[in-house]
């Protein structure tokens, strides 16, 4: 061992006290981290209850360490004190403190034979393995402690995303939905992550959180379309009520339409029309229209499902009613056409000068006469209202007779 000089030994003695205020910072921070107090008292298991358990014995030792060369580099200063010299064995002596084993140091408890009867320290050591041995157990500590820390930060985020799906299951229950099955989900793994992060956050896969998040955001999107087809069946019952009635009202028409045209037109037939079918049928649209919306508050998308057969048996309902009124309206429909067309030809025959013809008029008095009597013959009418307009079109001779 070398002596040191006197400006090596004060370079050193500054050194070391710069070191002990930072370590004393340090470890005054160390032991006030909340983590390191959470992991004193945690149930811990697997891979973070070995690392704890192999660096938390050290917390106690490196405070002892710390002491230990806090007191020596003390001890040292004094011996060093103000003088601008100093004696060779003063020096010497200086030196043999800076370099050699001159800390005494608190038995490790881990280490074979290092307890006594007494409890006294069993060892000396140099400053610069104490250093080093402390600078080791700090950084030990620390990672475990950090790397803790790190993975305790996803506990607020997983009771955060909890709690949105609480938030969503409130939502799903107001609007009368059954919650997603993605929040099932979410909620288990939720649970999982949250067991394994509080025993043994080394060991947690923390991508799992960002697993949920996305679990989550489904669920939330799921929900939100489920939400607004919810609010959208809502106004499919009502349009497909709305469709009910107005087929209802085309029954109507149709009973109308019959009745007057079995009054007005001789001899109308009307095929197969059933118009009390056809109402009977209406009315099983309707109860199951209300067994649908009935549905429809505890499962939308079976009454969804439901009101898609539902739509399909209401359009073909609407196609035959709507044939049947063209059915029973066609006598009447042509018996008006066939007037306008009269009054038209009787309108030209005022035009070219033929409505005193004797015999065009004796034709269209007929045919008016058949077109406004009830019942009508509408096959007479039509022949008569042709031979009319027939007529109104035959060659005639200025001045001469009729033409045979």
């Amino acid at each position: 061992m070398r002596a040191l000089t006197l400006d090596d030994i004060d370079a050193r003695i500054a050194s070391l006290q710069a070191e002990i205020d930072t370590t004393g910072s340090s470890l005054a921070a160390l032991d006030g981290d909340i983590t390191l107090k959470l992991l004193a008292s945690a149930k811990l298991s697997g891979r973070t209850a070995a690392e704890w358990n192999a660096v938390s014995p050290d917390i106690p030792l490196l405070w002892g360490y710390y002491g230990a060369l806090k007191d020596k580099v003390a001890e040292i200063v004094a011996l060093r004190g103000t003088r601008p010299r100093l004696r060779i064995e003063q020096l010497e002596e200086l030196s043999a403190q800076l370099q050699g084993d001159s800390v005494t140091v608190p038995a490790d408890p881990g280490q074979v034979g290092s307890r006594n009867l007494t409890g006294t320290p069993l060892r000396k050591a140099p400053i610069t393995w104490l250093q080093s041995t402390m600078a080791t157990m700090y950084r030990d500590i620390a990672s475990v402690v950090d790397r803790v820390c790190a993975a305790w930060t996803a506990l607020p985020r997983l009771d955060t995303l909890d709690a949105t799906l609480t938030g969503l299951i409130q939502t799903a229950g107001n609007s009368g939905i059954k919650p997603p099955a993605e929040i099932a989900l979410a909620r288990s793994r939720i649970a999982s992550l949250r067991t394994q992060v509080h025993a043994d956050p080394l060991a947690a896969d923390l991508s799992g959180v960002d697993a949920v998040a996305r679990q989550v955001e489904t669920a939330t999107e799921v929900l939100r379309g489920a939400v607004a087809a919810r609010g959208e069946l809502a106004g499919q019952l009502t349009a497909a009520a709305q469709a009910l009635g107005a087929i209802g009202t085309l029954i109507d028409l149709t009973r109308t339409a019959r009745a007057e045209a079995s009054q007005k037109i001789l001899g109308a037939t009307f095929g197969t029309v059933d118009a009390d079918a056809l109402a009977a049928r209406l009315t099983r649209l309707g109860t199951n229209l209300e067994s649908i919306t009935s549905v429809g508050h505890g499962d939308w998308q079976e009454a969804r499902r439901l009101l898609g057969h539902l739509d399909q048996q209401t359009a073909a309902l609407r196609d035959e009613v709507t044939l049947a009124l063209r059915a029973v309206k066609g006598p009447l429909d042509t018996r008006n056409e066939l007037r306008g067309r009269l009054d038209a030809y009787h309108a030209k025959a005022l035009a070219i000068g033929l409505a005193e013809d004797e015999g065009l008029a004796q034709v269209y008095e007929r045919a008016r006469t058949l077109l406004f009597s009830a019942p009508c013959d509408v096959a007479g009418a039509e022949a008569a209202v042709r031979e009319y307009q027939q007529g109104l079109s035959r060659p005639r001779v200025v001045g001469g007779p009729d033409p045979a």
